[in-house]
This record gives C-alpha cells, structure tokens and sequence, in this order.
C-alpha cells in the first residue's frame, strides 16, 4: 500500500513546488517594475538632474619635475605647488561673455595677469604692437576669410607710426572681433579690448592653430582663489600644479627655462615620445638639454564634473593602462647633478660684472668665462655677462628682449670670436712637437715681422710701447704674449701643419657641452675659397 501512495504525494510535492517558483517569479518581477516605476516616476526628475550634472572625464595628472643640482647636491631649480586658472567655453553656454567679463572683473581687482598675445594695444586709438604672435592672427585671419585686417611682416613697423586706410587697421581688427564674438556694443574699449583678447586665444585653441592649451592665469594666489570659487562661474577651473622655483639668481643661460611647447616642437620632438601636446618642456639650458630625464611620466585618473566643469567627485584609484595593466599613477622624473659649482659661478659672475663695469671703453658689449676642471673637463662655472634672473624672466621678457646689450644671449656657448693670443698655445705645441723649435730655441723680436714685403705685421709690444720683447723662447713667448715670435714658427709650420693642430684641439668644431652652441671655424685655404676669396702665405 505504501508503494501506491508515494507517487501521489510526489505529484502533489512537484505541484507545490511549481507554484512556489511562479510566486517567486512573480515577486521579483514585481519588484523589477517597482524599481522601473522609482526611476522613471518616483525619482526620475531628480536622476534625469545628476545625470545632467555629472560629466564623466580622464584627468591627466602632471608629474613632478626632477631637480637640478650642482656638483655638491645643493638643490638650483625645485618645484613648488602652483594654482593655474583655465577655461572651458563648452560649460558657459549663452553665458559666455558674462561669465568672463565678470572674471576679467576679478582679475584687476586682485592685479592678477592674463594671458593675452593679441597684438594689439590695450587701449583705444588701437594699433599693432611692435612684437606680437603675428603667425598666428594671420593663420586666425586665413580661416575667418578676414582679407586684409592683419598687417603683413613688411607692413609691421610702418605701421607703428601712423597707420593709412590703405594698409591693415587695428582699430578695423577689434570691431571685426567684436562683432564676431558678439561682444556688448555698450561695453567701454577697454572692456572690449580685454575679452575679445580672451576669446581671441579661446579661438587659437580650437581652431588648432596653435597646440597649447590656453591657461588663462598662471600661479594666482589664494586671494583671487576665493573670489573666483564664490562667484561661482561655469566653465571657470582652478587646477593644482607645480613650478619650477629657481634656489639661485646665477648660472640662467645654463639652468634654462620651461614652457608650454609649441606645434613645431610638438611636431618635430614631443609628438614621437607620446608627449599631450599641452606639456610643459624645457625651452633651453640644462632644462631642454636633460627633458627626457627631467620630465617625468603624467599620471591618469578618473573625475566627474558637473555641468558647471566643477570637479564633483574624484577616483582615488589610478586608472589602468590596458596595455601593461599597472595603474597610471604619474612618475615624477629623475634628478639631475650637474658638473657646476654654484659658489664658484656667483664668483665668476659677479667678478664679470665688476670687471666689465670697471672698463672704461663705451665699446664694451658684454664678457664670458668659463672654468673647467683640468682633470675630467667638467664645467664649473660658465657666465655671461650681461646675465638675467630667471625668476623673473616673464615679468621682464619685454625690458630683456629689448635691450641692447641682449642679456639673452649666452657669450660662453652661442658667442663665435676670433681667437686671438689664445691661438698661439696651439703654434707653440705644434712647433715643438713637429720639431720645428726646442724648448732651449730662441726667435728675436724685431718689432715687425719683415719675412713678407707686402704683409709686416708688428709685436702688440712695438706698437704699443715702441720696444720690442728681445730674444725669447717659447715659454718666454707665451708669458710675454710675443706676436713676432709665433708669426716666425707659424710660417715654418705652414698652413696644412696649423689646420692639423687646431682640428686636434677641437677647433672649429662642437665642444660636446649638452646646452646649445654654436660653431666657429679655422681660418685656412679652404674657408677662404669659400668666401670667394684668394689664400696668401701672409695670412
């Protein structure tokens, strides 16, 4: 009787079991449209809102420079934390003008400098300026179709006298710009001026013209900060950074300097090494001679803004590179120590300063040493005089730029000169171990050198004092500096023998140092062919 029964309590247990199932089925159905109907009815205005609100990004987040040190590990150029102000167009909508007029607003109130390269003057009667980022308005020009509103590269300095109604007008150029960022007709010039200078660069930006990004301010202090943040602008981003801080007013032409790379930098350099094309590079100097230490490698993560471009939320985890699978957390770049010894550059430095203002010739244009160590060739010290600060190279670029004397321009590295009595070292080692003269030989010092009839040229000493230097050898030439003596073993040598000797030192060609020089070249038959003209034994 039991084995009748069992079936009909497994029909009646499967039954049960079914309707137990459709039950639950049913419920997280239920609960599914329950969930639906909150999204869409209950909640969805206020997640339609966030939605809105929050905008999903990848943040590029800068590596730490390396620093630059002396010989001794005393620290020269550091970095130091920095606030930068940038713009995003894309958030401000119709408000675009208001948002940035109430900005620029700011900006003077708190004396703080944007970044403007229109070329233009500040105020009205408008007129080009003598130094301006002149490609690029042309390049603007070309694309806006603008024919005959920016002046040509010939046009430029006539311009600065008076301007004719034949030839490019800046006032034409601001209402062009005025109409076409639909700048306020009530607004006075100077206001006007100021913003079509910001949408001007906005403009340079996305347009591709030019590849760096545009920071409207850079290194604002907390003060401005705080206006900023509560006057609450859309599209307006206060972004953490560093700065190089320079530890020593010396040694500028070697240290260089850092910026934003240009698109032939970008191009040419920065592109292959997968570099953004808003990074900053080394422009010269040490900076630019060590980048790919220096730099570093930009970290990755990401953020959520709002549709103001605020930052609302931020992941604190580094994102992966699907490549390597290793989170892109930045690199900072390497150190690195250089062969100087910064005590001994102030010394040269302000030795070239007082040497050179102590001189009374008006003739004077500047000075350059170098120091080098004898034993492995190191630089110790390299200044150039006249030199500059370097941490306050953008505040003075116009007064340097402008100055005669060019404290720009590195004497020691970029300065080609004739070499004068430091030649004489490469005859006498020539003479001697050609065996053209002993150590024991000695040449008489005639006052002129006869040998050519029609080229005598005289001893500084004869000249000068109407005496000559008498019997000398060479180590009595090279104190006394005895011109008659090197012009005798000169002439034994013979041009091929001197050529030889002065490749062997180096002469005529690059030295090797890693910051930027440029090269000379010996005087010999074949450079004076090349000029066009005729070699003489004389010579």
């Amino acid at each position: 009787m039991n084995g009748k029964k069992e079936p009909m309590m497994d029909g009646r247990q499967f039954h049960v079991r079914v309707r137990g199932v459709m039950v639950l089925l049913a419920a997280v159905l239920v609960g599914f449209l329950w969930v639906l109907y909150d999204l869409q009815y209950v909640h969805g205005a206020e997640y339609l809102e966030q939605s809105r609100r929050k905008i999903a990004k990848t943040e590029t987040v800068e590596a730490a420079r390396g620093q630059i040190l002396d010989r001794y590990g005393r620290v020269l150029v550091s970095n130091r934390a920095s606030y930068n102000v940038s713009l995003d167009t894309s958030f401000m909508g119709e408000d675009r003008n208001t948002v940035l007029l109430r900005l620029l607003d700011i900006c003077r109130e708190e004396s703080v400098t944007w970044s403007d390269t229109l070329p233009v003057s500040q105020s009205a009667p408008y007129v080009f300026t003598a130094e301006g980022a002149y490609g690029n308005l042309r390049k603007y020009a070309e694309k806006m179709k603008w024919e005959g509103l920016v002046p040509t590269a010939e046009e430029i300095e006539a311009l600065q006298s008076a301007e004719s109604p034949a030839l490019p007008s800046a006032e034409r150029l601001i209402a062009k710009l005025r109409e076409t960022y639909q700048v306020d007709p009530a607004l006075s010039d100077e206001e006007a001026r100021d913003l079509v200078g910001v949408l001007y660069e906005l403009a340079l930006r996305s347009r591709e013209i030019t590849w760096s990004s545009y920071v409207f301010a850079q290194d604002v202090e907390m003060t401005f900060i705080v206006k900023v943040k509560e006057a609450s602008l859309s599209g307006v981003s206060i972004d953490t950074t560093t700065v190089r801080e320079y530890n020593t007013s010396y040694a500028a032409h070697l240290l260089g300097r850092v910026g934003l790379m240009d698109s032939d930098e970008w191009n040419n350099i920065y592109q292959a090494l997968d570099y953004p094309y808003n990074a900053s590079v080394g422009k010269d100097g040490m900076e630019q001679a060590f980048e790919s230490y220096l730099h570093g490698v930009p970290g990755k993560r990401a953020i959520e803004t709002n549709d103001q471009g605020k930052v609302v939320s931020a992941d604190d985890n580094w994102k992966i590179d699907e490549r390597t699978g290793e989170p892109q957390a930045p690199q900072p770049g390497y150190n690195v120590i250089s062969t100087l010894d910064i005590k001994l550059q102030e010394a040269v430095e302000r030795a070239l300063a007082d040497g050179v203002g102590a001189l009374k010739s008006e003739d004077t244009q500047g000075a350059a040493a170098v120091v080098i160590d004898v034993n492995d060739g190191g630089v110790l010290a390299s200044a150039s005089y006249p030199t500059y600060d370097l941490s306050t190279f953008l505040q003075n670029y116009t007064e340097l730029a402008n100055d005669p004397l060019n404290p720009l321009f590195n004497r020691a590295t970029q300065g080609i000169y004739p070499p004068g009595s430091t030649f004489k070292m490469v005859t006498a080692i020539a003479g001697l171990q050609e065996g053209v003269i002993t150590p024991t030989d000695e040449i008489l010092d005639t006052g002129r050198y006869t040998y050519y009839k029609d080229y005598q040229p005289q001893c500084w000493y004869y000249r000068q004092y109407g005496r000559t230097h008498g019997k000398e050898n060479v180590s009595e030439a090279i104190r006394d500096s005895c011109n008659i003596f090197f012009y005798d073993v000169g002439r034994r040598l013979g041009i091929s023998l001197l050529d030889e000797y002065a490749q062997k030192f180096g002469l005529g060609e690059y030295t090797g140092i890693e910051v930027y020089e440029s090269k000379g070249h010996v005087a010999g038959p074949g450079y004076t062919e090349s000029l066009g003209q005729k070699w003489y034994d004389g010579n």
